[in-house]
């Protein structure tokens, strides 16, 4: 009887638990594109979606709602796309990592890739981020304009004892090889 009540008991709590949203989960290693419409904030703030871009190549893929979650270590770079006229602020859990430069100092057209656009000047940065749960929020700081586009991509940083356990065991192969040789 008594496990029947325990029973019931646990599951009353699981139903009864608020539903969480969940926030769009990116991957390393891959560019993700993100807009915005609307008018600034107040506080000067645009906040981004997910992006839809027509002509992306292969390499670009429309970011999930934000914000965009992850874990592990990370290099975030962030890069203004096809007119250089925004600058973005980038926040994580709420706090501020940092800014991109102010925009307008692109002298060439990049398009949608964000490569050629870091290439061209655009307002870009790189911002690390250390091992443990991310959520990453993007904002446009600019009043240049009701609308326009970026891209983000994580790219991945070994975690110092994935480094120490690599460099082992290449000083381990290293010293079962000078055995065998002599």
């Amino acid at each position: 009887m008594r496990r029947t009540w325990l029973s019931l008991l646990a599951l009353g709590t699981v139903l009864a638990a608020p539903c969480v949203a969940h926030a769009g989960a990116v991957g390393f290693d891959t560019w993700y594109s993100f807009d915005w419409t609307g008018h600034v904030a107040t506080d000067g703030a645009l906040p981004t979606t997910g992006g839809h871009l027509f002509g992306l190549g292969a390499d670009v893929v429309d970011a999930p709602a934000s914000p965009w979650t992850f874990s592990g270590a990370a290099t975030l770079v962030v890069t203004d796309l096809e007119a250089d006229i925004d600058s973005f602020a980038i926040y994580d859990g709420g706090v501020l990592v940092g800014y991109t430069p102010p925009a307008g100092s692109a002298t060439s057209a990049c398009g949608v890739d964000p490569l050629s656009c870091i290439a061209a000047g655009y307002s870009h940065g790189s911002f690390s981020l250390s091992s443990g749960a991310h959520s990453i929020t993007i904002f446009d700081v600019d009043r240049m304009g009701d609308t326009g586009d970026g891209a983000f991509r994580l790219e991945s940083v070994p975690e110092p004892m994935s480094l120490l356990l690599l460099g082992s065991g290449i000083v381990g192969l290293g010293a079962a090889r000078r055995r065998k040789s002599l």
